[in-house]
């Protein structure tokens, strides 16, 4: 069910509360592994844990804005289904032009988001967002969290540089957040009580190099690995999901299996860290129950 649009209007007031919040999350970058996103999401949810602010860079501001619009995990998953956000081709579609700084077009992602958000503004977001983006013209990383370029920020959070064309706002040039930072913790480090970060790009190692391919993704993924280690350093708790063990940042139509690996990846955090539970906070009407190995094993079979 999407309920996003029908709860904005009652709880938009509350967007921009600049009251503390209980739980805030960030979400990294990482192309098609940003659907791990939605999995640990949906686990954490599961059990009465709903951050109610949210930071995203590239494909985990895209998570991340649907997120704070208010759809629950499930329903950006089908959102995402049945908008074609899993065909590769849509989603990168050649669009070579020497004005342009990068290859592929931005619009069938631009047409999912102004289908998906119910509003153009920051501030009318049900949960604040902080959306990481890079400004080319600076050289610097910029949090955007105010005012209603929504849409267009977003959308360059996401612009990959050389491959996705830039986002042009105020005639300044952006590009995607995790240039210059991939896991945009920091901007809500006092925000919330506590913070949880998900890392779809942790740090990995691999044994061999093949071809330019291999190389082009290595590069991407020391680059993001990089500018995540300022907010790693200051989150509470750090979900580091391994879909990169199997799939690659552009492997949108596995976005089911990614989805899953995340909410596995989601339980046995929570397993692993009961005292969350505990910490469930301001959602009164959600009583989380214990988590154990039974439980764990029967939600994998979901």
């Amino acid at each position: 069910m999407l309920w996003g649009l029908a709860i904005l209007c009652p709880f938009a007031m509350y967007a921009q509360d600049d009251s503390k919040h209980k739980v805030g999350i960030a979400l990294s970058g990482g192309g098609a592994l940003g659907y791990a996103h939605l999995g640990v999401l949906h686990a954490f949810e599961d059990y009465g844990i709903e951050p109610t602010i949210v930071a995203g860079t590239s494909m985990g501001a895209i998570v991340g804005v649907l997120y704070a619009a208010g759809y629950h995990p499930e329903d950006i998953l089908k959102l995402i289904s049945d908008h074609k956000m899993t065909h590769k081709s849509k989603i990168m579609s050649l669009d070579i032009k020497s004005s342009e700084l990068g290859i592929f077009s931005k619009k069938y992602i631009a047409s999912f988001l102004e289908k998906t958000l119910p509003t153009n503004s920051f501030d009318s977001l049900p949960k604040p967002f902080y959306c990481a983006v890079t400004n080319l013209m600076t050289t610097k990383g910029e949090i955007i969290s105010r005012g209603d370029k929504l849409q267009k920020y977003t959308l360059a959070s996401m612009s990959i540089p050389v491959l996705f064309q830039s986002v042009v706002i105020d005639s300044m040039v952006y590009i995607d957040g995790g240039v210059t930072n991939n896991l945009p913790a920091r901007a809500i480090r006092d925000k919330c009580d506590i913070l949880i970060s998900v890392d779809v790009n942790p740090y990995t190692e691999i044994k061999s190099i093949n071809n330019i391919k291999e190389a082009v993704m290595r590069t991407m993924s020391t680059l993001v690995m990089n500018t995540s280690v300022e907010g790693r350093a200051c989150s509470d708790y750090i979900v580091d999901v391994y879909a990169s063990k199997k799939y690659s940042i552009l492997d949108f139509a596995k976005y089911q299996e990614i989805y899953k690996i995340g909410y596995e990846t989601g339980l046995h955090f929570l397993l692993n860290h009961p005292e969350l539970l505990r910490t469930s906070g301001d959602f009164k009407d959600k009583q989380p129950h214990k988590l154990d190995e039974s439980d764990l094993k029967k939600k994998k079979r979901r």
